[in-house]
């Protein structure tokens, strides 16, 4: 055996040098052990003497329930990590996710207060909460931390209540979930208790005031998700949301079409990802509201995209541009410029507003060098269903009048290099934009159409024709690829 491992230099080498890991500094040891549950790293106390107590001086606390544990069991054991874990270590990171009731808040406000007690940097907590809960008051006066992260089950609310005063001055990330705030002016407070905030999401939250104001001068990443839900047109005037974050980055907002949003300063934006919603109690959707309700949700959403317009990649929703497209006349008295626009995503139904809408888009980015766009499925009957174009004469007089009458580019596009289309059909609206798009990109290389997840064999035949249509069209660009995948 020992002649074996003699004439095996490999053996001899992993001999002599021993369990690698286990000879890690414990900064190293830490590292990799904060990528795992706490129930498997106090496992690792088993391995040897090394190992023995690596797990008690761990900064990073990662505690998830998911029903690996009995009754109660989740509750004792982060109780027992707590109570053995090394007194005089500090805690970067305390992650606690829970998928059922702590039936003892006093033990959730013991894990808190113990995390804050260790200088945390990190605090994450996504649980079940019934009833309402108060933090420790030292919560909204931590100096040490960086990110907080409150998330509450689909079929609760968190309802916090906060203290007169607060001052969270290393607070970067706050992340809030379907968290319900009493009080009035709770939230403006918190957003003007963070000066040096540069991540904030909050989702499906109710904040229970009229007005919302986010006054973040440092703030980078924005992400607001259906909160304070608006249904009836008597709500049009009675929720607002004011933003100022003049070095903001990145803005997700998925929000009511009822929603009135003042934007002050947006100058450095360079991402926005804009999904509009109408909540549809019938067939009718936008056709329920009337023609003055209408007309101020257009003004409202004009008035986001004036706000949006220094950005380089926009993203706009089937019900954002299907509100905007319905006045056009509001469109000729708006001077915006999309200069910096390079990529252009949208959902959209292509109806003909529609493509009149994505036209004047265009127009206004003479910089746009992508354009990527998803055709959603029929909705309700609410949008033209158009034809095959095999199914009329393509080149008939009536169908150039009736599209080109209303849609058209009025000046070419110089830096269109790729269009993407998805959910495809071979019907008459997308051949006609692809047709306007061929004649006025004059550096188009590429155009890549992707058919329906709906394929039947009709479309898949179709589709072939389609491309070879595309291909006698005239075009302003001397090479198109045409691609269909």
């Amino acid at each position: 055996m020992e002649a074996r491992d003699l004439a095996n230099p490999r053996k001899m080498k992993m001999k002599n040098e021993g369990d690698r890991i286990s000879n890690l500094p414990d900064t190293v040891l830490h590292h990799i052990l904060s990528f795992l549950d706490m129930k498997y790293v106090v496992q690792t106390s088993v391995l040897s003497r090394r190992w023995r107590y690596v797990w008690a001086s761990l900064p990073f606390l990662t505690f998830k329930e998911a029903h690996r544990f009995g009754e109660h069991d989740f509750e004792h054991f982060v109780d027992r990590v707590l109570i053995l874990r090394d007194s005089s270590s500090n805690i970067q990171s305390f992650r606690v996710s829970c998928l059922r009731f702590i039936d003892r808040k006093d033990r959730l406000y013991t894990w808190v207060l113990t995390a804050l007690r260790r200088n945390v940097q990190k605090l994450s907590l996504g649980l079940c909460f019934e009833k309402n809960f108060r933090f420790p008051n030292c919560l909204y006066t931590c100096k040490s931390l960086k990110k907080l992260e409150l998330l509450c089950d689909d079929f609760y609310f968190l309802k916090l209540s906060l203290p007169d005063s607060m001052s969270l001055p290393s607070l970067k990330t706050l992340i809030l979930q379907r968290v319900q705030f009493k009080g009035d002016d709770i939230p403006n407070k918190i957003f003007s208790s963070c000066p040096v905030l540069e991540s904030l999401s909050i989702r499906k939250c109710e904040f229970r005031q009229s007005n919302l104001y986010i006054n973040a001068p440092k703030l980078k990443h924005l992400v607001i998700e259906k909160c304070d839900d608006v249904y009836e047109e008597t709500d049009l005037d009675k929720r607002s949301i004011k933003l100022y974050a003049p070095n903001l980055l990145s803005f997700y907002c998925d929000d009511h079409i009822l929603k009135k949003y003042c934007i002050e300063n947006l100058s450095a934006l360079v991402k926005a990802e804009i999904s509009m919603n109408v909540e549809i109690y019938g067939l009718d959707g936008l056709r329920s509201f009337g023609d003055e309700i209408r007309k101020v949700c257009v003004q409202r959403m004009m008035k986001f995209l004036r706000a949006l317009q220094n950005v380089e990649t926009l993203r706009l929703s089937v019900w954002f541009l299907e509100v905007i497209s319905g006045a056009p006349a509001l469109l000729e008295g708006v001077p915006t410029q999309f200069s910096n626009l390079r990529c252009l995503k949208l959902e959209t139904w292509l109806s003909r507003d529609c493509v009149n809408l994505i036209t004047y888009i265009l127009e206004i980015s003479p910089n746009v060098e992508s354009l990527f766009l998803e055709i959603n499925e029929d909705f309700f009957g609410m949008q033209p269903m158009y034809p095959y174009w095999d199914e009329v004469w393509f080149n008939s007089p009536k169908i150039e009048v009736f599209w080109e009458a209303g849609v058209s580019l009025q000046c070419m596009l110089h830096h269109l290099k790729y269009v993407e289309i998805r959910g495809v059909q071979g019907r008459l609206n997308e051949l006609m934009f692809l047709k306007i798009l061929l004649k006025n990109a004059l550096v188009l290389e590429k155009v890549v159409l992707y058919p329906s997840k709906e394929k039947s064999s009709h479309t898949k035949k179709w589709l072939i024709k389609v491309v070879d249509q595309l291909l006698t069209l005239p075009r302003a660009s001397s090479s198109i690829a045409i691609l269909l995948l």
